[in-house]
């Protein structure tokens, strides 16, 4: 499923970009948003998915 997102995480996401990660699912997503928040996540949800690559610098 495609998400877009928008902001730039206070400068942690760099934007304009379209990444094409294979059909992973979406809890690598939301543990990648979450270490861009500042929480210290390897994974989320029960598939245990970790956080995408080259989301979040």
């Amino acid at each position: 499923m495609p998400f877009v997102l928008a902001g730039r995480g206070g400068g942690r996401v760099d934007t304009g970009r379209l990444l094409d990660l294979g059909g992973r699912r979406h809890g690598g997503l939301f543990a990648s948003v979450a270490r861009a928040t500042g929480h210290d996540i390897d994974s989320f949800g029960d598939t245990g998915e970790r956080a995408l690559p080259g989301l979040v610098g």
